[in-house]
C-alpha cells in the first residue's frame, strides 16, 4: 500500500470511529432524558409536581455520568432533589438494583426535613447517628438515602462498615456534603 492509501484508510476509519462515539453519546444522552422524563412524571402522579431548572438538570446529569461535581447554587435552590433524582435514576437503570447516596449533613433539623421530602418521594432514610449502635439496617441497604453528621460518619463503626462488603457499600452511588460552608466548624479551617 502506498503512504497514500494508508492516509485515505486511516482517515475513513478515524471517521467511522467519531461518528460512533458521537452517536453512543447522544443515545447515552437520549436514555437519560427519557428516564428523567418518567420519573418526573411519576413524581408527578405522586403529587411533586417538579420543574427542573437547568442548574439541576446539568448537575444531575454529571452525576448520572459518575462524574465529580461541585454545585454552589443559592438557599432554596433545590440541591436535595439533584442526589435524590440521582437514586431515583440509577434505579431505574438498575433495573430493580437499588442505589443507595451518603449524604454528609451537619444540621439535624435539615435532615429530619429531608428525610420526611425524600419519603414522599418513595425512597428510604434514615439519619446515620439514630443507628450507630446497630448498623445492621443500614449495612443491609434498607435505605436509598443516609443521612448523617460529619462526626456520626467519622465514628469508628462505620467507618469499618464502609470498608467491609455490604450491600450498602456495594450500592453506594455518591457521597454528598451538603451544608458545606460548614465545613470550617468540622475542622477548624476552611
Amino acid at each position: 500500500m502506498r503512504p497514500s492509501d494508508w492516509s485515505r484508510y486511516f482517515g475513513s476509519h478515524l471517521r467511522m470511529k467519531i461518528k460512533m462515539a458521537d452517536a453512543l453519546v447522544r443515545d447515552r444522552e437520549a436514555k437519560f432524558e427519557q428516564i428523567l422524563k418518567e420519573i418526573l412524571l411519576e413524581l408527578d402522579d405522586k403529587g411533586r409536581k417538579i420543574t427542573l431548572k437547568d442548574e439541576q438538570r446539568k448537575a444531575v446529569k454529571q452525576l448520572y455520568e459518575k462524574k465529580d461535581l461541585v454545585a454552589v447554587l443559592p438557599t432554596g435552590f433545590g440541591k436535595s432533589l439533584i442526589f435524590q433524582l440521582l437514586v431515583l435514576l440509577e434505579n431505574k437503570n438498575r433495573n430493580g438494583q437499588t442505589a443507595s447516596v451518603l449524604v454528609i449533613c451537619p444540621l439535624a433539623s435539615i435532615i429530619n426535613d429531608q428525610i420526611f421530602e425524600v419519603e414522599s418521594m418513595g425512597l428510604s432514610a434514615c439519619n446515620l447517628s439514630e443507628k450507630l449502635a446497630d448498623l445492621t439496617e443500614v449495612e443491609g441497604g434498607k435505605y436509598h438515602i443516609v443521612y448523617s453528621s460529619a462526626e456520626s460518619a467519622l465514628e469508628k463503626r462505620f467507618l469499618q462498615s464502609l470498608k467491609k462488603d455490604t450491600v450498602f457499600s456495594r450500592r453506594m452511588i455518591a457521597c454528598v456534603i451538603d451544608e458545606s460552608h460548614t465545613i470550617e466548624t468540622w475542622t477548624g479551617l476552611r
